[in-house]
């Protein structure tokens, strides 16, 4: 039977219209194609150059200093029944956390271990995968656990997949295959370079990729034709360095003095060619500490050489471009002039680019400890408390604590704490109120 429901006199099919666009794209056209051949193998090892090396695993270390398990009741904060399910939840995820997961050699990893893990890999492909599975512990609590698979396994497109236009291929990892007919992704992991590659159930998967960026691109990706110029650069800087910072010397016969020598009667053992044998002796066994003493009718010099174009510059350059890529520091210092509300615009917008890292790689392994919650029957809710990665203004705090108390907005006990201090006993109280209303009065007590 089909309903159908009434729209301006007509009838319409009430049916739930089918999805036919493609969450997938890969555009086929012979225009404007430029192919960067940038691999997965390229992004590795891009990844192990010093300044990218730095900047990532600070990047990381900045986002993901350390965090804490954050759990409430399901009916929101002011709900104070579920105290003791909150201790006892919290007691079992930290100790299901101390052996959450296996990464590479280590196999007792925990969630923040992961979550950086997952940050350099998400940085450098945009893809990262755990691979999940389930275990029983006392009390039949199910407990998760995690394994890591390195995304660069992911590089080869099975045989028998390639060619067919059925399945689309990821721009950067080409084992990850997506059907088009079924709308679903496929994963293939490279561990045998003779083998075809594994596909590995994607139900079993922790996908973790940001969505919130092209599919066709990553943060390290995005700025691997940028790393590569920096290699030329660096390549040019050290030939520029062999060149002009120790120029070969040069030993000329000087045929005008010959000439008057010969014209004033002096003669030269040999002649001309043992004032060229002796040259070429001269050039070749050069050294940084010998003193030569040249012959009548020879000169030693060593030539300057002027540069066009200082490589070092142009390295610094690039290098700059490099930074302010991955620390959006020509975003935040055009914005911190634009926006300058607090007294530290920069660090206000920088806390804000971490957090959105912290929001995209964090989210997957708190919905991980979310259905720990759901399965073990807690009505409670999970997030990360993210250590702060600087302290706070401690004047600014306390300025803004003093405000809030000479304006009444504050009891004596809360400013207190504010400041660092133990609150007042009743006692204590009683005595500051008696001395404010003598002070008040002009007169001492006592």
């Amino acid at each position: 039977m089909k309903i159908h429901r009434r729209i301006g006199g007509k009838l319409y099919n009430a049916a739930a219209p089918k999805m036919v666009g493609a969450p997938v794209v890969v555009y086929q056209t012979p225009y404007r194609y430029v192919d960067r051949q940038i691999t997965a193998d390229m992004l590795v090892d891009s990844y192990k150059m010093p300044l990218i090396f730095s900047s990532l695993s600070f990047l990381s270390r900045l986002c993901f200093g350390g965090l804490d398990f954050k759990l409430e009741s399901i009916d929101g904060p002011e709900d104070d029944t579920k105290e003791t399910q909150i201790t006892q939840a919290l007691k079992q995820i930290k100790g299901a956390d101390k052996s959450l997961a296996r990464i590479g050699r280590n196999k007792n990893c925990t969630t923040l271990e992961c979550v950086r893990k997952a940050a350099l890999e998400g940085w450098t492909f945009n893809r990262v995968f755990f691979e999940r599975a389930q275990q029983m512990g006392e009390g039949n609590v199910y407990y998760p656990r995690l394994q890591h698979l390195p995304s660069q396994s992911f590089n080869r497109t099975p045989s028998a997949l390639s060619g067919n236009n059925r399945y689309q291929v990821d721009n950067i990892l080409k084992g990850i295959i997506f059907d088009t007919q079924e709308a679903e992704p496929h994963f293939f992991q490279n561990v045998d370079a003779i083998r075809e590659p594994i596909e590995i159930p994607a139900d079993q998967l922790m996908f973790i990729e940001d969505t919130g960026i092209p599919d066709n691109t990553s943060l390290l990706h995005s700025v691997a034709s940028t790393i590569e110029l920096m290699k030329q650069a660096r390549h040019d800087f050290r030939l520029a360095l062999a060149r002009v910072g120790t120029p070969k010397e040069v030993a000329e016969v000087d045929g005008a003095a010959l000439a008057a020598m010969k014209n004033a009667g002096i003669d030269i053992a040999g002649g001309y060619q043992s004032l060229v044998d002796y040259c070429t002796n001269m050039v070749q066994t050069q050294s940084t500490n010998q003193a030569e003493v040249a012959l009548p009718g020879v000169k030693f010099r060593y030539p300057v050489i002027p540069i066009a174009l200082n490589p070092m510059d142009v390295e610094k350059f690039i290098e700059q471009i490099i930074l302010n890529h991955f620390f959006a520091k020509a975003i935040t210092e055009q914005l911190a002039q634009a926006v300058s509300v607090s007294s530290a615009p920069g660090k206000a917008l920088l806390d804000s680019v971490i957090s959105g890292h912290q929001e995209v790689i964090g989210k997957p392994f708190e919905k991980l400890w979310q259905e720990f919650l759901d399965i073990n029957g807690y009505d409670l809710l999970v997030s990360f408390d993210y250590w702060s990665w600087s302290p706070k203004d401690q004047k600014a705090e306390a300025d803004k604590a003093t405000t809030m108390f000479s304006a009444g907005g504050s009891l004596v006990n809360d400013y207190r704490a504010a400041m660092g201090e133990d609150p007042y006993t009743p006692e204590q109280l009683q005595q500051l109120f008696e001395e404010q209303n003598y002070l008040k009065r002009g007169t001492v007590p006592g």
